[in-house]
């Protein structure tokens, strides 16, 4: 969602970043805040990242990352930045999945889906990458965040208990699949 904590105020507290940032405005219709994140090799800082690790995202699934993203900065450095996932495997090597990226100081509205394959010991992260500017010069430049989303497209039933059994029954006529189980269901 956005950068507010459940009382409105500016809250980063669920992510993790490697360079300071700050309470930035927020995109269309994504609450009170947005965050301002620095470019990779803008004054102070190497290479910058917003990250947020998601255990919940396990093997075979699909997931859809959305969110807004501007450059707060434009025309002094436009760099593409946006979105995108990742994974750390249990040696704690990074890999990345494509972007979703935009260039421009207005709001533009983002969004990239990826399945993944998740072995014993591996994270999937989210991240919101500012991208990089050339040299390190005197002015602050940032990539704005906001309103970010993830959706789960995957319809397996892998996560379930193992000891329900599940009956499925299709009617085509209808267009629907039943499903009923021996106890009740709760999610």
């Amino acid at each position: 969602g956005s950068f507010e904590d459940a009382l409105g105020n500016y809250s980063d507290s669920a992510w993790a970043y490697s360079c300071s940032v700050m309470p930035g405005p927020a995109a269309p219709g994504a609450g009170n805040s947005g965050i301002l994140v620095p470019h990779s090799n803008a004054p102070g800082c190497g290479w910058s990242w917003l990250r947020q690790y998601v255990p919940a995202i396990g093997n075979g699934e699909t997931w859809t990352l959305s969110g807004w993203c501007a450059n707060f900065t434009w025309m002094w450095a436009d760099p593409y930045s946006g979105f995108r996932f990742g994974k750390k495997d249990a040696q704690g090597n990074l890999s990345f999945n494509t972007a979703a990226l935009q260039n421009t100081g207005s709001w533009t509205f983002l969004s990239v889906t990826n399945t993944f394959t998740v072995a014993p010991g591996d994270t999937v992260f989210v991240e919101c990458d500012p991208g990089s500017v050339s040299g390190l010069g005197s002015n602050p430049v940032f990539a704005m965040f906001d309103g970010v989303e993830l959706v789960s497209l995957s319809t397996d039933i892998s996560g379930s208990d193992r000891g329900m059994h599940l009956h499925l029954r299709p009617n085509p006529v209808m267009d629907r699949l039943w499903v009923a189980a021996d106890e009740p269901l709760l999610e």
